[in-house]
């Protein structure tokens, strides 16, 4: 077998990791809702959520520890070798027909993620030039959300043809797959910080991002990413209630609308690397920021469901071009000795915008706002955000003004 290219390695094992963890997860749910009912979909769909969320909270400043203790490369092959176990288990759970015995193996399966994260972001800048980070990152990242929409569909697929049992050996597959083409990833050095595990991770996360603040636009990307993860599952979780409010639709294809999103972050992400070239242009998220504010307002005034569609292909696109140069430059100017344990507190800040979400949205349905209207006060949120971000860090506008005008010849 040819050598996998170095990046390339890295690119699959993602892409089969985070189709293997979307296939696991609505497998979960599928099984849990044929065996408690239907009736309990509304209470099985936020327990499976907060198990998938919850271990990034916890685990995530652990991750970012042991990424620059150890080698990333080394990490990232445990892990893989890791998620055949939990695979396995989970395959168990599902041959005895045990719903909380597979939703443990979900929370396991959320926590080796939380570890594989820091590893896995932290050994692209070791393993590219800074040059070819737009690009590296714009690829994994497309290959990640393609991913997640493969995983969707067969999941859905499979649970039409096949017993559930017999489904969940597909993971088992899938995670040796990954753990064979992570083997192709070369190794590279340990930082060898001596850094400990702490329990209070909300602590070490916190200390961690006040540290970043040296940097003024390392600590404003670190805070621009996670509002993007808020805003993001904002749209994902009113998603249903607007399908089936708005646009008539049932919920189960009112969930099939997010998928637009995803084909949108792949492309945007794409197109984001293209523009880029070998430069990490913090600029590109002004104006992605504009269309962000578009797509929203669009969404918020969608009666149909081409237009819902078309606004959340929009967003998609918009989000993969505001995302991939903030991913970009949080790695760049990560120092090395502590880039694991940096990544590790995105990862937890992100998926705390996650979680405040669902808060944002309780919010709104305690003052009696539908999901359209939600969908306009959080693009009011986002106005208010952009205008506050640009007017503190103006360089985020002013390098891509820069970079236009040198490619015009200009000053």
């Amino acid at each position: 077998m040819k050598k996998l290219p170095t990046v390339q390695a890295l690119n699959w094992t993602q892409f089969l990791g985070a189709f293997n963890d979307n296939l696991f997860k609505f497998l979960t749910i599928f099984m849990a809702i044929e065996i408690w009912g239907e009736e309990s979909s509304g209470s099985i769909l936020p327990i499976a959520g907060a198990l998938s969320t919850i271990p990034f909270l916890i685990f995530s400043d652990a991750g970012g520890v042991i990424a620059d203790r150890r080698s990333k490369s080394d990490i990232i092959k445990f892990i893989k070798l890791m998620e055949i176990v939990i695979m396995t288990i989970g395959f168990i759970g599902f041959l005895v027909g045990s719903p909380a015995f597979v939703l443990l193996t979900l929370f396991l399966m959320s926590a080796q993620s939380a570890y594989f994260g820091p590893a896995k972001y932290g050994i692209i800048p070791e393993l590219v030039p800074e040059e070819k980070l737009p690009q590296a990152n714009a690829t994994i990242a497309a290959m990640t959300f393609g991913a997640i929409i493969l995983g969707t569909v067969v999941a859905s697929v499979v649970n039409v043809f096949l017993p559930l049992a017999v489904s969940s050996l597909l993971t088992i597959f899938i995670a040796i797959a990954g753990y064979i083409i992570s083997a192709k990833i070369p190794h590279v050095q340990a930082v060898g910080t001596n850094r400990l595990i702490s329990p209070l991770f909300f602590h070490e996360a916190w200390k961690t991002l006040r540290s970043t603040m040296k940097n003024r636009y390392l600590y404003a990307s670190i805070i621009a990413l996670s509002f993007f993860w808020l805003l993001g599952a904002f749209i994902q979780l009113e998603i249903i209630p607007f399908g089936t409010d708005v646009l008539k639709v049932t919920k189960e294809n009112a969930n099939y609308l997010f998928l637009c999103c995803s084909f949108g972050i792949g492309l945007g992400s794409f197109i984001a690397g293209r523009i880029s070239g070998e430069k990490i242009k913090l600029g590109l998220v002004a104006w992605a920021c504009g269309g962000l504010l578009a797509s929203v307002f669009l969404l918020s005034q969608a009666t149909t469901v081409f237009i819902c569609c078309l606004a959340l292909f929009g967003f998609g696109v918009f989000a993969g071009i505001y995302s991939l140069p903030l991913n970009s430059y949080i790695q760049w100017k990560s120092p090395d000795s502590s880039r694991g344990k940096i990544l590790a507190a995105v990862n937890f800040f992100n998926f705390t915008g996650i979680l405040s979400a669902a808060g944002v949205m309780a919010a709104c349905d305690s003052f009696g706002l539908n999901a359209a209207q939600s969908y306009f006060l959080i693009a009011c949120g986002l106005l208010i955000f952009a205008v506050v971000m640009f007017i503190r860090f103006p360089e985020f506008y002013r390098t891509y003004r820069m970079a236009r005008n040198r490619a015009n010849g200009t000053k």
